[in-house]
């Protein structure tokens, strides 16, 4: 099984911790023509940390961080069983979101940026209003810990991964279960396809399964070879990208299954993302 993340004290920004990749216009074949190459992290605008390490009384561990869509706010998820809504620029925290009571490890925004989805060790998750900070849904049925959280592009929808050995698909308005995907072990990463039609999950059982998000058929395995950690549709849904407990990052073409790319992008837990284009990802 996975071991657990390393639990971060404090938000700092160290892009001496990321490794950016570029990805080749036209991508050959595993094995074949030029490998991913990694490049320095260009920082942004910078390089320089921008508003002083993120503290308040309680915050304790950081367990999770997303930012939203117009990169205005961010949201962190606490070890202390709560989430905090910032203002980047200012580094102020705007909101608390009290109603968990355990880790908050998850947090998502949704694609408007007005609600926010959070999954715990309590085993629920909970979608949030953010502009009053009151609780519209609570999701519950996993049983074991929340290790992931993801909206659907059109918000309708809110995906979730357990160490129950599932992932769930629920529906945003009114808090029902729609589907259930399961694995044999761990539920690590959670991600939808770009047009919502597809979920992909990865899971410690060192596969990432692609789901018919309408009917819960089973699309097709991508065998990893090692406990996954995160996963990510390019921007174009065409490719997914696995990031393994052993620092592995590979690159799947998602309508054939075939393996693109697999490079070593970091030392252990790897987690990865691609750019908005497309032609790069991010790992760390």
């Amino acid at each position: 099984m996975l071991k657990p993340a390393p639990k971060i004290e404090t938000l700092v920004a160290l892009a001496a911790l990321l490794s950016l990749f570029a990805l080749p216009g036209t991508l050959p074949q595993a094995g074949a023509g030029s490998p991913l190459r990694p490049q320095t992290v260009p920082p942004a605008q910078s390089g320089q940390v921008i508003t002083e390490p993120l503290r308040a009384f309680g915050l304790g561990d950081v367990l999770s961080v997303a930012f939203s869509p117009d990169g205005k706010k961010a949201l962190l998820g606490s070890g202390a069983g709560f989430a905090v809504l910032v203002d980047v620029e200012s580094g102020t925290f705007e909101r608390y979101l009290f109603g968990h009571t355990d880790a908050v490890g998850a947090v998502a925004f949704s694609p408007d940026g007005t609600k926010a989805i959070t999954g715990s060790d309590d085993k629920t998750a909970e979608l949030w209003d953010l502009n009053t900070g009151e609780v519209i849904q609570t999701f519950t049925g996993h049983t074991a810990r929340i290790t992931s959280v993801a909206f659907s592009s059109d918000g309708t929808e809110v995906l979730t991964g357990s160490e129950d050995h599932t992932a769930r698909l629920w529906n945003a308005s009114d808090g029902s279960l729609i589907r259930t995907f399961t694995h044999t072990d761990y539920v690590n990463a959670v991600a939808f396809s770009p047009d919502g039609a597809e979920v992909l999950t990865g899971s410690s059982d060192e596969t990432a399964k692609l789901w018919n998000a309408s009917t819960g058929d089973l699309i097709r395995t991508f065998d990893e070879g090692a406990s996954i950690t995160s996963v990510a549709f390019s921007p174009d849904g065409s490719q997914v990208l696995i990031g393994d407990y052993y620092g592995y990052a590979k690159l799947w073409n998602a309508s054939t299954g075939d393996l693109v790319r697999s490079v070593k992008a970091g030392t252990w837990y790897l987690k990865v993302a691609f750019s908005p284009d497309g032609s790069r990802f991010l790992s760390g």
